[in-house]
């Protein structure tokens, strides 16, 4: 049994070296049981250890030597039991203790300091996330002029300008499923084999035509792809999305590259009234199945292929919706506005497996 005891924490890093002699000294056979009235050891290696191991031991006293115990422990064959003393200022043990610490007191330690093997050190999961995402890499520039142009735009709308953090933080919105997030994201980083990718110098002719838009006679990029294509597939898909969203009533809003890759912080134009946050979630949704439709597209397509496809994915979203019944009553109000026959679905349509449920066709 070791038995530790003070009246103040902060000399916690003097007791978890007496901790580590003493475990040193004990029997590898031995069930120790750690005997404390320091609230910081036992936290540091009770009931938290684990999840200050995880996070690297944030501000613990004595931190070095808790992960050296911690790992001193583990290479041991037994259980260890650490306990608050109970009836401290009668207990014998804890006199004992304070006896032996006075005697101890200014001299150096009776044992050699020897660092744990190194596979029983652990590095938590959770301190190996934070040491990623706090290294800091310096912005590609692809990425950095993609994030100006997207909140150029966003500004173009609101009299505050929004940031990258909100920006990146909207991508990672319920309402926006996994593999829009995915063709988001590569957007804003250009990750995608377009344009200037196609033409270098150690590219095959053959190979080279692929950078140019055949429509356009341009070199291509995803910005140009998504907006301002010549192409008959996205300008229709976003008429589309824009007559089905003002014939609902709702704020006008513009499709560009700030509105559809930062769909959440966008804003509707000048003059209008602001979004609701059911509506928000709204133009979240039709953007992103947007992106998706445009990306699909592959070869040209007739105005009427462009129109089907178009509404298969709006519909092929809602049914979705239905089913997962990620709260009813959310789903109700945030697809209601642009819905056929609105004013006739019965109550319970979202839950409800019967009766034909779908997009409001746009008029002309």
């Amino acid at each position: 049994m070791i038995t530790i005891t003070t009246e103040d924490d902060s000399l916690a890093e003097h007791e978890m070296q007496a901790i580590r002699g003493n475990i040193r000294n004990t029997t590898n056979g031995a069930t120790i049981t750690l005997s404390t009235t320091s609230f910081t050891i036992n936290n540091t290696l009770g009931s938290k250890l684990k999840k200050w191991e995880d996070e690297g031991f944030p501000d613990v006293p004595g931190a070095h030597h808790a992960k050296a115990i911690a790992a001193e422990l583990r290479a041991r064959k037994t259980h260890t039991l650490v306990r608050d003393i109970e009836h401290a200022a009668i207990n014998p043990l804890v006199q004992s203790a304070k006896s032996a610490a006075k005697n101890a007191l200014g001299q150096p330690p009776p044992w050699p300091v020897r660092e744990p093997q190194e596979c029983f050190m652990v590095d938590g999961m959770k301190l190996a996330i934070r040491k990623i995402k706090t290294h800091k890499t310096d912005q590609r520039e692809a990425t950095r002029w993609n994030m100006e142009e997207a909140l150029d735009r966003l500004q173009d709308t609101s009299e505050s300008r929004a940031t990258a953090k909100e920006v990146w933080r909207g991508m990672k919105s319920p309402h926006i499923i996994k593999g829009a997030r995915g063709f988001m994201w590569l957007a804003m980083h250009d990750g995608y084999m377009t344009g200037d990718r196609w033409l270098k110098t150690n590219m095959s002719e053959e190979y080279k035509e692929r950078g140019m838009c055949k429509n356009c006679i341009q070199v291509e990029s995803m910005n140009h792809i998504l907006f301002h294509c010549e192409e008959i597939g996205q300008e229709m898909i976003w008429k589309l999305l824009t007559s089905v969203w003002s014939e609902a009533g709702l704020p006008k809003m513009s499709a560009n590259w700030g509105s559809v890759l930062a769909p959440g912080i966008a804003s509707p134009e000048s003059g209008e009234r602001p979004l609701t946050g059911h509506e928000r979630r709204l133009w979240t949704i039709l953007t992103t199945e947007c992106d998706r439709v445009i990306e699909e597209q592959g070869e040209a397509h007739t105005a009427v292929e462009v129109t089907n496809r178009w509404y298969a994915a709006m519909n092929g979203r809602l049914a979705l919706d239905r089913r997962t019944r990620r709260g009813a009553g959310n789903v109700a109000k945030i697809w209601l506005p642009i819905l056929n026959d609105r004013d006739r679905l019965p109550e319970d349509w979202v839950l409800g497996g019967g009766g034909l449920v779908g997009i409001r066709k746009a008029s002309g």
